[in-house]
């Protein structure tokens, strides 16, 4: 049977999968980078399987080290498990050597079908080409401050007023997407903030 790893800050996630995936492929499940790196070079790993969000981190971290780093799984199939739905998680993570992409929250015979795909078909890859980079910001207030957070860039920011902080996150965005891909137009979804 082949090896899949699972690279999640959630033992909870973890579980799941191993129960959704059981008889179809072996998962190790990891919560930690570092994890990730020991296990992938003492294993022999078939398919990664890799949450986006990794507390502070991401698993883009990861996929840059399994196609910089190592010979042994340049094409590997990588599959990026997310919650955020935006086109500029999916744009960067195929430019990183992610093959998929499934959303959060995972569903059993969806998350079974693109494992068995890899296994049948490990040269698989989704092609992301938006012509939009949306992204995402969480936005709220505490005390007197302003709060925004945009997964898509891993940046929180701050301020005296709505208007401020979302100036301030869409210069941040502006700048981010014009590093992800050229000539792309930015959309931001102004999110209301939570008192």
């Amino acid at each position: 049977m082949r090896t899949l790893l699972y690279l999640d800050d959630s033992k909870t996630s973890i579980h799941l999968v191993e129960r959704f995936l059981e008889g179809l492929v072996k998962v190790i499940g990891v919560t930690t980078i570092p994890e990730a790196v020991k296990l992938a070079e003492a294993e022999d790993i078939s398919i990664f399987l890799l949450d986006y969000q990794l507390g502070n981190r991401t698993s883009f971290e990861f996929a840059d080290y399994i196609r910089e780093k190592t010979q042994k799984y340049k094409n590997t199939p990588m599959v990026l498990v997310t919650a955020f739905r935006s086109d500029g998680i999916f744009y960067r993570g195929s430019k990183k050597g992610i093959n998929e992409f499934i959303a959060k929250p995972l569903e059993k015979k969806s998350l079974r079908e693109t494992i068995q795909l890899f296994l049948e078909k490990p040269d698989f890859r989704r092609e992301i080409t938006p012509k939009y980079l949306s992204a995402q910001c969480i936005a709220w207030r505490s005390g007197t401050n302003y709060h925004q957070y945009s997964p898509d860039i891993m940046q929180h920011l701050t301020g005296n007023s709505a208007e401020e902080v979302g100036k301030k996150m869409q210069e941040a965005l502006g700048k981010k997407s014009t590093s992800i891909m050229a000539e792309v137009e930015l959309v931001l979804h102004n999110v209301p903030y939570i008192p």
